[in-house]
């Protein structure tokens, strides 16, 4: 591949050069190939995306341009940069025939390849192999397996585009799903077959979205979006040096970020670290870096976050080793006891089902956009007096807390118009609205209807009949999941010392039983050992549908409360150390099967939406 502006050496390497300007001047045809998949430099090893200006120049024209997405970072992945390369390559006739990531099917910021498919090519064919194994659940087991086996977890499609002047088609799409529960022999055998005989393509017609799969329901659009409803919203923190600001003892949190900054420090003086037990470089940290700028060490920046749901941890909550803080440091949960709930949204464009939580807490974004966009019940603004008086009046101090802050309603004076002209006869307050937007996130009917719309955008909030029985069920809903360390335990049976149960270095299921379908042996769910000390019987099998952020609320316990250590850091983190209780985390298991057993009953005891009309003051500006 040749990118303008690229030198030839004419004198030394003379028969490369001659090679490659043959292969220039030549017409190419035919395009096939297996691109490799990566869209940056995800564990910050140094090693990024090489840089092609003008090709990356025709991603922005192009693929760019066409979507509507907020982050477009992935289609600068190699990927898609050679399907670019290649439809330019070919000219005006020719065919590309690659074997790739299948998520450009699917996503919302690839809404442009897809439009640009359609507009530049006769013909298009995609298999579509299935196997993307960043789901869970009963959806990992329909993708089946995975085609490179451990070489790739993605989605993996052949896709071949034809431009042929003469063709009667144009953006024609001819797709063919090799299905369910399949395992990698299956589908390999099934593309063999394929060489034989023709596969029966169904046809697809590309919707206003650039959507093929899964299309949105229009009616979605008739809904109040919730950056109408809320003034504010913010990205969970995203520090991209988890282990060194993140752990469950603040003791071993201060000693971690004091010899990050010691490095930094001696690095500044003159002295490059590139130690990773020391330090972790970021661009951001780069950044600082060539800028001079001095780091500030600060213990009372310790904070308690949620790091996963249901999981507290104590983070240094510094904007300057925090990668991309956003707006939650500075408005939405300025200090350590600042009144706020945040409703975190996860699952869009995600390889698992939207679901929302509430945090009382900053929360960390999570593995593919989890807690992407959190819309809280107030925001916070620091009054900073000026010192001609005319920034702030001496009111406005006074109204300030003893931080410094004056707090506000992020629920906007147009969100209350609206919902009290829609329900005349109900007393509705902003915190009112906050609640109904909890309960009906929650909603069984609003989840499936408009599944495809949350997997691609952020929700849109219907005027549904019964704004009562919705309002109470997200205030409840919001207690549970916030005071989950308070409420009652669920009784299971407690085997072994309950007084004393040890430490938890990692929960297991101890005991194995068999498939009914199967026959193979697999672990008992009811039974889960929590601590050296003790195992507890009994969990509901129910429990585990209660899903959050792609995993099941216990899931999320078992995945997080272990003893681990960060290799390239070598830094511990260990559950253990975060309570002196010595139940805590056995008591918090209990009280999470709880919280999933009452969430499951109020959740499927909402009523039907019945979305009733817009009221007279609804804003044109809402309107899809």
């Amino acid at each position: 591949m040749h990118e303008d502006g690229d030198t030839l050496d004419d004198t030394v390497f003379t028969e490369n050069t001659e090679r490659i300007k043959k292969q220039k001047s030549l017409p190419i045809k035919v395009i096939v190939g297996n691109p490799p998949y990566r869209a940056g430099d995800s564990e910050n090893t140094g090693n990024q995306n090489t840089k092609y200006p003008t090709l990356d120049k025709r991603v922005e024209e192009t693929y760019v341009a066409g979507s509507n997405a907020t982050l477009n970072s992935k289609l600068y992945d190699h990927y898609i940069r050679a399907f670019r390369w290649a439809s330019d390559r070919i000219g005006d006739s020719g065919i590309v025939c690659f074997v790739t990531n299948g998520g450009w099917l699917t996503g919302e910021s690839t809404a442009g390849v897809r439009k640009c498919f359609v507009e530049e090519f006769n013909s298009i064919y995609v298999y579509n192999l299935r196997g993307n194994q960043r789901t869970s659940g009963e959806e990992s087991r329909r993708e089946g397996g995975k085609i490179f086996e451990s070489g790739s977890r993605a989605t993996i499609a052949i896709t071949m585009l034809v431009k042929n002047p003469n063709s009667s088609e144009h953006g024609s799409i001819h797709y063919k799903d090799i299905g369910n529960y399949l395992n990698r022999q299956q589908k390999l055998d099934i593309l063999k077959n394929v060489v034989k005989d023709n596969p029966e393509w169904i046809g697809l017609t590309s919707d206003k979205y650039g959507d093929w799969l899964n299309k949105r329901d229009d009616s979605f659009g008739d809904f109040a979006p919730l950056k109408g409803v809320y003034s504010n919203s913010a990205l969970a923190v995203s520090t991209n040096r988890d282990s060194w600001v993140w752990n469950y003892s603040s003791t071993w949190l201060l000693q971690n970020v004091k010899r990050s900054i010691s490095a930094y420090s001696e690095s500044i003086d003159g002295q490059i670290v590139n130690d990773d037990s020391r330090i972790k470089w970021t661009d951001g940290l780069k950044r600082r870096f060539a800028r001079g700028e001095k780091l500030r060490f600060d213990c009372s920046l310790i904070r308690t976050g949620f790091y996963r749901p249901f999981t507290k941890q104590m983070l240094y909550a510094s904007n300057q080793l925090i990668e991309r803080p956003s707006s939650q440091l500075s408005s939405l949960m300025p200090y350590e006891d600042a009144d706020n709930i945040e409703i975190a949204l996860s699952g869009i464009n995600a390889p698992y089902p939207f679901s929302a939580v509430a945090y009382g807490k900053i929360p960390c974004l999570t593995p593919y956009g989890g807690n992407l966009a959190c819309f809280p019940l107030y925001w916070y603004e620091k009054v900073e007096p000026s010192d001609d008086g005319g920034l702030f009046s001496e009111a406005d101090m006074q109204d300030a807390d003893e931080h410094g802050y004056i707090r506000h309603d992020a629920i906007t004076d147009t969100g209350l118009k609206v919902f009290r002209e829609a329900y005349p006869n109900l007393k509705i307050t902003k915190e009112d609205i906050f609640y109904y937007v909890y309960g009906v996130l929650h909603s069984p009917e609003y989840r499936k209807r408009f599944a495809n719309n949350l997997k691609k955008e952020l929700p849109r909030i219907p005027l549904a009949k019964d704004f009562k029985a919705f309002m109470k069920a997200g205030r409840v809903l919001a207690h549970l999941h916030l005071d989950y360390e308070s409420i009652n335990p669920w009784p299971v049976m407690e085997v072994g010392d309950s007084v004393n149960p040890g430490r938890t270095e990692k929960m297991t299921y101890p005991k194995k039983i068999k498939n009914a379908e199967t026959g193979k042996k697999v672990p008992d769910l009811t039974v889960l050992k929590v601590a050296e000390n003790l195992t507890i019987e009994g969990i509901p099998m129910r429990a585990y549908d209660y899903v959050v952020n792609g995993k099941s609320a216990i899931g999320w316990l078992i995945d997080r409360y272990k003893v681990t250590t960060d290799k390239k850091s070598g830094i511990t983190n260990d559950p253990n150390d975060y309570s002196d209780n010595p139940r805590y985390i056995v008591d918090l298991v209990e009280r999470v099967i709880r919280v999933s057993m009452e969430t499951l009953d109020i959740v499927e005891g909402l009523p039907a939406l019945e979305e009733l009309p817009h009221p007279a003051n609804w804003p044109a500006e809402w309107s899809d």
